[in-house]
């Protein structure tokens, strides 16, 4: 059996929960929503989280055609989304089982959007493609792999350590790298 074959070995559940919460991470800090810390210390309600400043509560019925509240919306839902796209970027698969609370929650946010199940469904679609182009494109996933390392080597940032590692220039290897890999994922 040549190399070629050989079935690729899974990464750790670990490892997986700090590409996750680097996703949300990613795409917090690049759509301006504040958090207090991102951890892959597992406590009794998840293996890992993002604690947001403020969680928008909605008590209302929102028109998509509201565009300042789908400006909102669609950040919310792109940070929501961002920790499976990221997960299945280190995979190559979407584990929707680990993220099951982050989808439903999205799910949920889009239903409380006016409009028919099927333009529920559209644009969630449209949504998620949104979340691919945010998380794992070649720049921003440099990002990605960063805040991960440092997750699995701290456990836990704040807020101001996950910008500092965000903002640090990114080195040409680390570019040819992420090129060459998003070259071979299209």
């Amino acid at each position: 059996m040549s190399n070629r074959n050989a079935k690729k070995k899974r990464p750790s559940r670990r490892k997986c929960t700090a590409y996750h919460e680097a996703g949300h991470t990613v795409a917090a800090l690049m759509l301006g929503l504040e958090f207090t810390y991102v951890t892959i210390r597992p406590d009794e309600e998840s293996v890992g989280r993002i604690k947001y400043k403020r969680t928008r509560r909605r008590t209302d019925f929102i028109s998509l055609f509201d565009f300042c509240a789908r400006n909102n919306i669609e950040k919310t839902l792109i940070a929501g989304l961002a920790g499976v796209v990221a997960a299945r970027g280190l995979t190559g698969e979407y584990d929707w089982q680990t993220a099951s609370a982050d989808e439903e929650g999205c799910r949920d946010l889009i239903r409380g959007t006016s409009g028919s199940e099927a333009t529920h469904k559209l644009y969630y679609d449209y949504v998620m493609s949104l979340t691919q182009d945010v998380v794992a494109g070649p720049a921003s996933w440099i990002q990605v792999e960063r805040l991960a390392s440092a997750l699995l080597k701290r456990g836990r940032l704040s807020y101001q350590e996950a910008k500092d590692i965000f903002d640090l220039p990114r080195t040409p290897r680390e570019v040819r790298r992420s090129r060459k890999r998003f070259a071979e994922r299209t």
